[in-house]
């Protein structure tokens, strides 16, 4: 019994064992866009919050940003790949995103337009390709019906 690990039988099973352990980790690299890009409103960047991107189908990509508007789209699985497609696009200020489950807000106390932080109202509509992809958010600019990344 103890040959069993140390003779040829024992050596061809250590060796299917790592071949398994070898094919089970190498994984497909994640494919698809990476989106960054920064969110302004009046000329000046939103000072924090989050931007969430709702595909056609699919997970949701999101993003926090901070004083400087800045982000960086992540996937559900918290990497930077992002399915290409269509998405519509919420922004949550900070204010809204971290105490709208304390107190009720009116659009006079959102640092921008109502109609761009809930999925039904918000008229961002975004294209993101394979490849980066650079989306600058102006919320202040008249909405158009779809824009694409750069």
């Amino acid at each position: 019994m103890n040959d069993w690990f140390g003779g040829a039988l024992g050596r061809m099973c250590w060796l299917i064992l790592a071949a398994i352990a070898v094919i089970a980790g190498c994984g497909q690299a994640e494919t698809g866009g990476t989106v960054d890009g920064k969110i302004s409103f009046q000329g000046a960047p939103v000072a924090g919050g989050s931007v969430l991107f709702f595909p056609d189908s699919g997970p949701t990509a999101t993003a926090n940003f901070g004083p400087d508007g800045v982000y960086k789209l992540l996937n559900a699985h918290k990497t930077e790949f992002i399915a290409p497609g269509g998405y519509r696009v919420v922004v949550m200020p900070r204010s809204r995103s971290q105490e709208a489950k304390f107190m009720e807000h009116t659009a006079a106390k959102l640092p921008i337009p109502v109609e761009y932080t809930s999925i039904t109202t918000t008229p961002l509509r975004y294209e993101v390709k394979d490849g980066p992809n650079t989306i600058d958010i102006d919320l202040s600019a008249a909405p158009a019906k779809s824009k694409g990344g750069k």
